[in-house]
This record gives C-alpha cells, structure tokens and sequence, in this order.
C-alpha cells in the first residue's frame, strides 16, 4: 500500500512537473505540440493558463501559439466564417496570398463548442480546418495584438489592387473560386483530405465499397437553411437534381458506361427521397446520409464518388473540385436569378456576376441553369 501511495505521488508529480513546463513555455510563446491543432484547447479560454493540462503534449504537429501575445509582422491572417465550404476557400485564398508575399499565414482561434461535444451535424457552423490535413502552424485569438491589419476584398484580390504595406492582411469575403489559388492547386488539393482520424471508417465502409467497385456518382441535395426565405435566392429545385441524373445517364452511357449507382447526400434525406422516389424504378438510388453520417463523413465519400451532381453548394463544390478520377463528371447548378440581387451597388453587382458567372464553376464542368424553365 505504502509503495502504491508513494509510486502515485511520483507519478503525479511528474506529470505535474511536466503540464507545469508546458505552460511555463506557452506563457512565453515557444513551441507545443498538442493532438489537434486547434481544438485540443479548452474553448473560450482567454489565455494559456486556462488550457487543460491533459490537452498537452498529445502528438501533433508543431505549432505557435500567441494567445495574449503582439503578433510579429508581417503575416496573412485567416479568419473563417461559414460551414466546410466557406471555409475551405477562405483558407485557400489565405494560403495563397500569404505563399505569393513571402509572409506567415496565421490562423485565427474560433471559439466553439467543447470539441468532445462537436458532431458535425448538417447545417452545423463549427470550426473544420482542423480535421483536414491543413498545416495550422500559427494560432491566434481575440486576446492577440494585432497591429496594422488590412482587409481584402475579393475584387482587390482578384485584380491585385490592394496595397501590401500593412503588417497584416486579412482576406475579408470568400474568393470563391480557383483562380484565386490556381499555382498552388495540387498543394491545397493534397491538404484538404479529411483526416482519417475525423471519419467513422468502419461505419462508412459499406458505402466505400460499393462506391470504389461502380459506376458511382454522387448526388448533393441542398435544402435546410436554403429553404427559408431570407436564404431563398440559394435554392435549387429538386427537379435540377431530377434533369442532372438524366443527363448524367446518356453521357455514361455514350462512354459505354452503364448501370449507374447514385449516392444520394443531403441534409434533408427523407424529403429528399420521397422527391426522388420514382427513379428507384430506373436507377439505383444509395440514400447515404439516412446511415446518420456526419458533414464530413459526407464530405468524404462524395469525394471517392466517381462523378459529382451539385448544387450551388459551396460544400459539394469543394467534394466535387477534391474528386481524383481524371474522367469524373461533374454537373453543375447555376445561381438563381435571385442570387444577384444580394448587390445593390452596380460595381459590386458586375464583379459578382463575372466571379460567379464565369470563374465560379472549373471549365470542365457541365453547368445546368435550373430556373430558365424546360424542367
């Protein structure tokens, strides 16, 4: 009893020794390396000390932390908003602006929920870039000092108009759209697949499979918060997805491709189905998203589809753009007329529509217009 009582006590001051260092070297902003790399903290902690001890020194990556810290210039601030999508490509613009300038991508801490409680639901807006494999080298937060940063917009990003004498730039809007990072494609190709560690393999392999030993193609459905009516301008009809596997059918078949498995995904699956029930007749319909998959369990096996079907869904936008298949099909919808007139001011509106229009979907990509009628 007594050697077990005094082998403990070693043991926890040990450990204690250990966290008490950890801290010690965050306080004065050295090197850590901790499990994830951003979610391991406890979220909404104001400063290091309130991290949790046990968080530390869990392999990972290395990286800075400048919690309560001056921010040493120059550098590239991302600072996400959105779901997967939205912030898949603010980190590819920020990525790309910051390897064009020779300066430090930093990214920004977004308070969350407690990362044991994060299920990824759809419709969920949480944090994501930690379960891809993006190199998070440099972490800030609101309690970081920043001075000197300039915002971005989309336009002055685009046309290279924006002044570079700022300590700091941050990319204020989405840049949806490969231009914007096209020199460095195969490196944010590569850092963008899900970690392992994020999906349930053995749950999903089932779906993996039968997706790697057909003729798959995977087909998104957006409705959720599309549905609503300050949202109304982002809806696609169904009937878009209806005329997409029709076409998506004639054009295997010309290449001799035939018996098509469809993967349905979507965040609103049982309306879904019953929308696309009669095709069951003709096609092989795959509901995946009834299994209880989470956003990026979807995200994932729509990108080893071998063809895509989306709307303007900026998160199968990324599955479709992510699919390896050299020969992949992709079909894609274009915007609602609603859409443009989210700008008011005439300039904006005319950027917009050239952005959107013609630089949002890859060149290769079938676009269907689901709102000029013939549906």
């Amino acid at each position: 009893m007594r050697g077990d009582f005094l082998h403990r006590n070693k043991a926890e001051i040990g450990i204690t020794i250990v966290s008490s260092v950890a801290l010690f070297l965050l306080y004065f902003n050295f090197s850590v390396k901790v499990q994830d790399p951003i979610l391991q903290w406890k979220l909404g902690a104001i400063n290091p000390h309130e991290v949790r001890e046990e968080d530390i020194f869990k392999s990972g990556r290395q990286m800075k932390i400048f919690f309560e810290k001056a921010l040493p210039p120059h550098g590239v601030l991302v600072r996400t908003k959105g779901g997967i999508g939205n912030q898949l490509f603010q980190y590819a613009c920020s990525y790309a602006l910051s390897k064009d300038l020779n300066r430090t991508l930093y990214t920004w801490f977004i308070p969350s929920r407690d990362p044991a409680t994060r299920q990824f639901h759809p419709g969920n807006r949480e944090f994501v870039l930690d379960h891809f494999n993006i190199p998070i080298d440099n972490i800030v937060d609101k309690t970081t000092r920043i001075n000197g940063l300039a915002s971005v917009n989309d336009k002055d990003l685009l046309e290279r108009t924006f002044r570079n004498s700022s300590n700091f730039l941050r990319q204020s809007d989405y840049c949806q759209s490969e231009v914007y990072w096209e020199k460095y494609k195969d490196e944010i190709k590569s850092i963008f697949q899900p970690r392992l560690e994020a999906i349930n393999l053995p749950k999903l392999q089932k779906f993996i499979d039968r997706i790697k030993n057909s003729e798959s193609v995977a087909v998104h459905v957006r409705r959720g918060d599309f549905t609503k009516p300050n949202l109304n301008y982002f809806y696609v009809p169904i009937s878009y997805q209806r005329k997409a596997i029709r076409k998506m059918v004639k054009i295997l078949e010309s290449r001799g491709k035939t018996n098509p498995i469809f993967f349905v995904f979507s965040d609103d699956i049982w309306a879904t189905s019953k929308k696309l029930k009669d095709f069951e007749k003709k096609y092989e319909m795959v509901y995946v998203s009834s299994a209880g998959t989470t956003s990026i369990e979807d995200f994932y096996l729509m990108t080893m589809c071998k063809h895509n079907i989306i709307p303007d869904s900026t998160f199968s936008w990324w599955t479709a753009y992510l699919n390896p298949n050299p020969d992949k099909i992709v079909i894609a919808s274009a915007f609602s007329p609603k859409f443009w007139k989210l700008w008011r001011n005439k300039n904006e509106k005319t950027f917009y529509m050239k952005l959107h229009g013609t630089l949002y979907h890859p060149k290769e990509w079938i676009v269907i217009d689901p709102f000029s009628g013939g549906l």
